[in-house]
């Protein structure tokens, strides 16, 4: 007996949050604020106060095709933070780009809140041809009691699509939340879901941080989407310095290393 299965493909943006850190965590990180907070949830910056750049690369299952590369900005304000980033994902024949622009601002000294506007570029050798669009994100963070973070996040709160050769394609409107503790400056331990609003399933993830010395963090995280996908990590701060090196493993596609660099210059 023969069955056939048809289910949507979406060839279109996607959103991909940057942060090696992140990464080593089960791609944990809508409730952690930080420099990363360019890309995983603005409202982070509220609570980050830097001048700062990053740069962040991940190479997917060792695929040249499918290197994403990413760098941020972070510019402090009399009462916010600014932030800019650009993500490229593909190779000549097809890529994707997002140029973003955004805000996050603490209206409290537990509540922030952030967003920012995308704009979208897709790039097919094939008769789909060039689309490009503007889409928006924003999200909330929150610190109801000491050391524990809660964040939620939405990409493309628009509801933009593009509007290619052969029809509109759908830009997926993504949603994040999760919880965060960190324990005595050492241990952090956070969960984060994510869903899709075109796909039925949830992706669930965990993260553990620990930090063996001032200098030294270890990492390890856990996502389900499916199929299991293991992660871990180091990431190395001096100073002003962050380095952060992370190793996903997915079940049927093996490794995907990334790597990022950011600086504070105060």
């Amino acid at each position: 007996m023969l069955q056939l299965a048809i289910n949507p493909l979406y060839s279109a943006n996607d959103n991909y949050p940057a942060g090696a850190a992140h990464t080593a965590l089960g791609n944990v990180g809508v409730m952690m604020p930080g420099f990363w907070s360019v890309s995983q949830n603005q409202a982070g910056l509220g609570f980050y106060h830097h001048l700062s750049a990053g740069v962040y690369n991940e190479n997917r299952f060792l695929v040249p095709e499918l290197n994403l590369h990413t760098i941020g900005l972070t510019v402090p304000v009399t009462s916010a933070t600014l932030c800019a980033g650009y993500t490229y994902f593909g190779y000549r024949q097809y890529n994707e780009s997002k140029l973003g622009l955004g805000i996050g601002k603490a209206f409290h000294d537990k509540f922030s809140a952030g967003i920012q506007l995308d704009y979208l570029h897709l790039h097919s050798s094939t008769e789909d041809g060039n689309s490009s669009a503007v889409a928006a994100e924003a999200g909330i963070m929150a610190q109801p009691v000491k050391n524990l973070f809660i964040g939620l996040h939405v990409f493309n709160c628009t509801g933009s699509k593009h509007a290619a050769q052969t029809g509109e394609e759908l830009i997926p409107v993504i949603l994040r939340f999760g919880i965060g503790y960190y324990h005595d400056d050492r241990f952090f331990f956070g969960v984060e879901t994510e869903k899709e609003l075109e796909v039925a399933r949830l992706v669930f993830r965990s993260g553990f941080e620990y930090r063996i010395n001032r200098v030294i963090y270890a990492r390890t995280g856990i996502e389900v989407a499916g199929s299991v996908h293991h992660s871990f990590g180091l990431g190395f701060s001096l100073g002003g310095v962050r380095a952060d090196v992370s190793f996903m493993h997915y079940q049927l596609l093996g490794y995907t290393p990334s790597l990022s660099l950011s600086y504070e210059f105060y």
